[in-house]
């Protein structure tokens, strides 16, 4: 366990207790509380997902509300100002400050919440929710959020069923997810979405056709199903094309679903409708993140490990290919508080509001001024402010801000940057509506 008597600790535990996969929770940290003006409490502070690495999750006693910190027993201290961020695969979301949710980018499917399948260069108010959101995160193509009870609803693309409504018909609106409540985590892969329950076991819907949702029920489920050798002790998740993973309270990382490319880190190439241990992780992980086929995890001691494809280098090493065994990632050893994963980037916030990403950066997704990937971590210039929370998505990647709203950069085809333009952009830019 993590002592919790230290400010940077603290805020790895509420990176573990709150989010998970590509969106994840800077939590309490001093150093960037102190980032507030006149004494006013920061704006922001929530998941940074996930999954396809564009998904995100989080303790269902998460944000909402204005300034402050809501301590309870479930979290030890939950941020109640601008709450998380998700990146899905061209389009990205946020809980505001009211615990209401704004999206911009790709609506193709209706993943923009608003009724309609048109993009949009700025965020908008997804329609149905008001108030009241704690959880969100983004697939390729679908949206799904949760309430600070628990109730989960999702919408847009939903053929494999990724909804969870018992159809695979699409939605632009949220729908309940029937049979789902108390829900504390959620996760959007590429097509498939789990959840952890309120007694910590883990859910899954969507397509399985690797055993992503830890089950043999068949290529794909409409309804939530059971990972039954996960029936509690779950308190994050990260997922990916077609694997899924989940951390447990004792800090260790289980993972299950497709392994092509050794997206399971347990050394093999096998998938496993089973959840299988990580290597070498089996305890002292405190966050989780998942890309496309490579996931990472982030240590009690500040360290992050990352395994599966490293075709782009998003594993933080130039070693090969593919690795099926987790290892660190060099020159990352003190002060990082979150980790986010798109489709084959991988970026880290630090304590001191810094970003830093590796990978690909054929648009600029890197954030560093080029179009040229690394191996090795780089620093995103030109932030408008310390970054408090961070989110990956396909070739993009957000950051929300101290005292307030929202940076993107890289790939813009449909607005997925938020700042009214469809321009690529190599360096952050401001999102419109924040």
């Amino acid at each position: 366990m993590v002592d919790m008597n230290t400010p940077t600790a603290l805020a790895l535990t509420i990176s573990a207790l709150v989010a998970g996969s590509s969106l994840l929770v800077l939590g309490c940290a001093t150093d960037v509380l102190d980032a507030r003006t006149d004494g006013d409490a920061a704006s922001g502070a929530g998941s940074t997902s996930s999954s396809s690495g564009t998904g995100g999750s989080s303790d269902s006693s998460g944000s909402s509300g204005t300034g402050g910190m809501d301590c309870s027993e479930k979290v030890p201290c939950t941020p109640t100002f601008l709450g998380p961020i998700a990146a899905g695969g061209e389009h990205a979301c946020a809980v505001t400050a009211t615990g209401a949710l704004k999206c911009w980018g790709s609506s193709s499917q209706g993943q923009l919440g608003n009724g309609t399948q048109s993009y949009s260069t700025g965020a908008v108010p997804v329609e149905v929710i008001s108030a009241g959101v704690v959880v969100i995160t983004a697939g390729a193509l679908h949206t799904c959020a949760a309430t600070l009870g628990g109730d989960v609803t999702c919408w847009g693309s939903n053929f494999w069923g990724q909804l969870g409504v018992g159809s695979t018909t699409k939605s632009l609106v949220p729908e309940g997810v029937p049979g789902l409540s108390g829900s504390r985590a959620l996760i959007a892969g590429d097509v498939h979405t789990c959840a952890v329950t309120d007694a910590g076991g883990v859910e899954c819907w969507g397509w399985n056709n690797d055993g992503q949702l830890g089950s043999t029920a068949g290529e794909k489920s409409l309804v939530p199903l059971a990972v039954k050798s996960l029936s509690s002790g779950v308190v994050a998740l990260a997922a990916g094309l077609d694997y899924s993973c989940a951390l447990t309270a004792a800090g260790g990382v289980k993972c299950w679903g497709g392994n092509s490319l050794g997206e399971l880190g347990n050394g093999t190439t096998t998938a496993s409708v089973v959840p299988v241990d990580v290597t070498a992780l089996t305890s002292g992980v405190v966050a989780i993140a998942g890309g496309s086929q490579h996931a990472c995890a982030l240590t009690a001691v500040s360290t992050v490990e990352c395994w599966g494809s490293n075709s782009w280098g998003q594993l933080g090493s130039s070693g090969g290919p593919q690795s099926p065994v987790p290892f660190a990632v060099a020159g990352l050893t003190s002060g990082v508080v979150a980790i986010a994963a798109g489709a084959a980037h991988t970026c880290a916030l630090t304590i001191s509001g810094e970003v830093l990403c590796w990978g690909w950066n054929a648009w600029g997704q890197l954030g560093n001024g080029t179009t040229t990937g690394s191996t090795a971590p780089t620093a995103v210039t030109g932030l408008s402010g310390k970054a408090i929370s961070i989110a990956a998505g396909g070739a993009f990647t957000c950051a929300v801000l101290a005292p307030g709203g929202v940076d993107c950069w890289g790939y813009n085809a449909t607005g997925q940057l938020g700042d009214g333009t469809l321009n690529n952009s190599q360096a952050p830019v401001h999102v419109v509506g924040f």
